[in-house]
């Protein structure tokens, strides 16, 4: 989905979560880059002990469209993977800190304007079936504006 700034909603997510310090420190990482993808997982997390990888996927919408604006609403689904639990919710606390904006400030994430984002449940923690991974999973609701 393209947005209306030209830049789709993953992508952003991807290149702002990179930008963050505290959360690159938690992730592994592939020739000097951060393991945080976009639609899909594209390594071993098991390869680096203590680190983990994030996967980001617009996951539709959480609302239905504004007829008055070009505000868009689409729901952001992340993924992380780790060896460990404590890992996955380590990682997890920081990826929600920089996302999790309940009170709707503005902020740009990449070249993409938010207006607000929300956290929609409380994250999902799972065994990788045929793994020995660890996958947490979240939903946001982003104002795109």
């Amino acid at each position: 989905m393209t947005t209306t700034v030209g830049i789709d909603l993953v992508t952003a997510v991807v290149r702002y979560l990179a930008s963050q310090p505290s959360v690159v420190e938690w992730l592994g990482s592939s020739a000097g880059s951060p393991w945080i993808f976009a639609d899909e997982l594209h390594v071993d997390p098991s390869t680096q002990a203590d680190k983990a990888a994030v996967v980001v996927r617009q996951h539709g919408g959480w609302t239905t469209p504004n007829v008055h604006n070009s505000a868009q609403f689409p729901r952001l689904h992340v993924e992380l993977y780790a060896l460990d639990k404590m890992d996955c919710h380590g990682t997890w606390t920081f990826v929600d800190h920089f996302l999790h904006r309940p009170e709707g400030d503005d902020q740009m994430w990449s070249s993409l304007r938010t207006i607000g984002c929300a956290r929609l449940m409380e994250p999902q923690v799972e065994r990788v079936r045929d793994s020995q991974l660890w996958r947490l999973w979240c939903q946001y609701g982003v104002v795109i504006g």
